[in-house]
């Protein structure tokens, strides 16, 4: 329980930092009511005031967070002559454009408790301005309690206040403008803000002024951009006549076009490295024309590879390229060239966008192209060493340094693998380690490594029942075939086991029982049980045929061979091997778990009869005239579930979880592909991304069973980058994950998707991010 309460203690500090404060928890204890006063109704210009806030009623609070408005044009916080009720600080803020102060603190372990008759926080403000009345209110506040559960908070209302003007002449000493330089596009406007000193100066009036009206143009600090040049805006004040400027550079619209590089991305040395670059638009458009974008990347790491693009005009030159598009309609979000660089060397590096102008055909006879916009101008690409493919379903790190071993570990399954390595296209001997790993010494790590593998099934031994004949070996992947030789006389039961487990799994049909090759995962033991039949004189009238005859022997009973065949054939175990004429057979089946059964029967060979199970589950056939096959087939109990995984920009991600009890030699598929297996969910699971809504009968024809080995395998825990340690990196990749900075598996593999739900929720959000620094909270301590 401390461990759950810890952890959505972090989910509630992560909330905080991330700027996820909508999340809403159960509503439990009562209600706070906040109230706000000013230690007196009314200052003069220059002088400073008290602000008090105070609750209605002791509580305690694992967290808390109080955001008060106020008119930055009136009053100026002063917050080293402020103070709190510890934990809480208070910080300046800007909520929707207007000055705030937040008085909060971060989720703890252990409440903190706080008495109505102490107050949360004294803030002193100091008056800038005349005014009837000035107001300060609390625009939201969060409680959680000791259960982390949400305190309903209320507020008493706004505290306000009257400012008079100073006792005496104040001469005014300087001014300064928050900002002395400022784009802007043709047609925006930005205010300036001029700040007179000293604060309470009798007269704070400032003129404002354009060099060049014709580029910008001014009006009480707002500043309206007209057409492209620049401008010295500046503020001199009436009195002293003091001036501080800020130069406005005016450019012409971007009309909303934007350009987007691809997220941050890591390779190996002679591998390549893709950077596909978004056009969008902001302000409506649908579509472009022309653009022209250049880039700087350092050839000394990277060589340009896409010298020649598709449409395009490409002009490179050492460390500088310039993609030139135009007269083609386009469709805003698209991807008009991708350029691909060689990784030449172990060395960090980027590639970055200089330039970028984008525009439509109908803007071609009134301007030049428009500047675009850069959502992110660089893509920073580490390298982390060379290249390693390995086998499916081995494991290593998918890169190897230079100067280190380099170890990978083969399938702990039921084969056995012969290595081959090449390093540089060169094939050399690696160091194999007893445990199923192998090493390349880190002399030998000199380039892109290749690790291949052929297998072969392993190899056990076979014992067999009395009257059986097969092979004293069986090996995994093939089918183990044993035959028993019937004595009609007798009445045989057969039982197997693998591995020392029983095993129910066989085929039976007739004298031959087939053991499929991906069951066959330790030693085969038969075990045959045979019973002598002896015939039953039953009780009854002599012979009707001579009634004059009643000491005529009566005739002896008929019996009927009982066979199985069928998948599902090993779980008739212990069940008869005959049956008396005319009489009734029952059926019992010993069924495996997570498979489904069907009995059928064929008496004489005639066509089969399905057989429905009795209320306590067995089967029954009645009045037996001939010798008696019952068919039993048995299926996977496949179950499939679907959720919304994650949702994007006007898609979604949903998770697709299916679960039944596969043979290691067989896998799931969905839309071909084979599926993860989630050690977190226990199940098989795979992600589609759709701008559709998906249910469970859209999604069940997708999902299908392969006859392979090699599993996909997804593990649990916290590492979601899979580079080997848990650390911040793996928060920030959740984080950025369930915040759609990625829309596919390219950058970010499926795999990576998948582990990022470390709760196993089947969702990827918020509390995923909370737990997984958790982890590292917790594993930091002990450390400690």
């Amino acid at each position: 329980m401390k461990k759950l309460q810890r952890m959505l203690s972090l989910l509630l500090a992560l909330t905080m930092v991330f700027g996820l404060w909508s999340l809403t928890y159960a509503v439990e204890g009562s209600d706070v009511t906040l109230s706000l006063s000013f230690s007196q109704p009314g200052v003069k210009v220059g002088e400073s005031v008290t602000l008090s806030i105070e609750a209605d009623r002791d509580f305690s609070t694992r967290g808390a967070g109080m955001t008060i408005c106020y008119d930055d044009t009136v009053l100026a916080p002063d917050l080293e002559g402020s103070s709190t009720a510890a934990p809480l600080q208070i910080h300046a803020v800007t909520v929707g454009g207007k000055a705030a102060l937040r008085v909060s603190f971060m989720p703890g372990l252990e409440p903190v408790t706080f008495s109505a008759a102490e107050l949360l926080a004294q803030i002193s403000f100091k008056a800038l301005a005349v005014t009837e009345q000035t107001s300060v209110s609390v625009d939201a506040a969060y409680l959680y309690d000791e259960q982390l559960s949400e305190i309903p908070v209320h507020s008493a209302g706004e505290a306000c206040l009257a400012v008079e003007p100073a006792a005496e002449y104040v001469p005014v000493t300087g001014i300064a403008l928050d900002k002395t330089e400022l784009t802007l596009e043709e047609g925006k406007m930005e205010s300036l803000k001029a700040t007179v000193e000293p604060i309470g100066a009798s007269d704070p009036a400032v003129v404002w002024t354009s060099s060049n009206e014709k580029a910008a143009i001014v009006s009480d600090g707002v500043v309206k951009a007209l057409t492209e040049g620049s401008a010295t805006i500046t503020a001199t004040t009436k009195d002293g006549g003091f001036t501080a400027s800020c130069t406005v550079t005016v450019k012409a619209p971007n009309a909303g076009y934007t350009v987007k590089m691809p997220a941050d991305t890591v390779a190996t040395i002679g591998g390549s490295v893709r950077i596909p670059v978004v056009i969008s638009n902001e302000d409506g458009q649908t579509g472009y024309n022309a653009f022209d974008i250049s880039f700087a990347y350092d050839p000394e790491v990277l060589e340009l590879s896409s010298t020649t693009l598709s449409g395009v005009t490409v002009t490179a030159q050492s460390g500088k390229v310039n993609v030139l598009g135009y007269g083609e309609d386009r469709s805003a979000g698209s991807v008009p060239f991708t350029l691909e660089f060689k990784v030449l060397k172990m060395q960090s590096s980027e590639v970055q966008i200089t330039t970028a102008r984008v525009d439509n055909s109908g803007n071609a006879v009134v301007r030049n192209a428009s500047l675009a916009s850069l959502m992110d101008d660089r893509t920073a690409i580490a390298v982390t060493g060379y290249p390693v493919t390995l086998p499916e379903g081995f494991n290593g790190s998918n890169n190897a340094t230079p100067g280190e071993d380099y170890t990978f570990t083969a399938l702990n399954d039921y084969y056995d693998y012969t290595i081959a390595v090449t390093v540089g296209g060169q094939e050399i001997t690696v160091t194999k380690n007893g445990n199923g790993s192998y090493t390349i010494p880190a002399e030998l790590v000199t380039g892109e490594i290749v690790v291949s593998a052929t297998k072969t099934g392993k190899i056990f031994k076979v014992t067999l029942g009395t009257d059986m004949t097969g092979s004293a070996t069986a090996q995994y992947g093939t089918d183990y075939v044993a035959t028993i030789n019937r004595d009609e006389s007798y009445r045989y039961t057969v039982t197997v086991t693998i591995g020392g487990k029983e095993y129910t799994g066989y085929m039976a049909s007739g004298k031959t029982y087939t053991i499929p090759g991906e069951d066959i995962t330790g030693e085969i033991v038969f075990k045959v049980e045979k019973t002598l039949i002896v015939p039953v004189n039953p009780p009854g009238p002599a012979d009707p045929s001579d009634p004059a005859n009643p000491t005529d022997p009566p005739k002896p009973v008929t019996y009927h061979s009982v066979s199985f065949a069928g998948s599902g054939a090993g779980a008739a175990q212990g069940n008869a091997t005959s049956v008396a004429h005319g009489g009734t057979y029952t059926l019992n089946l010993k069924k495996q778990a997570g498979y489904n059964y069907t009995v059928a029967y064929k008496m004489g060979g005639k066509p089969a009869v399905a057989v429905s199970p009795n209320g306590n589950g067995s089967y029954t056939v009645t009045n037996v005239s001939a010798p008696l096959e019952i068919i039993i087939e048995k299926a996977l109990n496949i179950e499939i579930s679907v959720y919304e995984y994650l949702t994007l920009d006007k898609k979604s991600v949903f998770l697709i979880v299916a679960d039944a009890a596969l043979g290691s030699g067989s896998v799931f598929t969905c839309d071909g592909d084979v599926m993860y297996y989630s050690e977190a969910y226990g199940a098989w699971a795979y992600l589609l991304i759709t701008n559709e809504h998906l249910d469970l009968s859209d999604v069940q024809p997708r999902v299908k069973i392969a006859a392979l080995n090699d599993r996909l395998l997804v593990y649990s825990g916290y590492d979601v980058d899979r580079n080997g340690q848990v650390d911040w990196n793996d928060v920030q990749l959740a984080h950025d994950l369930y915040n759609a900075k990625y829309d596919a598996f390219d950058t970010v593999n499926m795999s990576k998707y998948l582990s990022a739900d470390v709760n196993a929720d089947g969702k990827l959000d918020v509390r995923d991010v909370a737990q997984i620094a958790w982890a590292i909270w917790t594993s930091e301590e002990a450390r400690a």
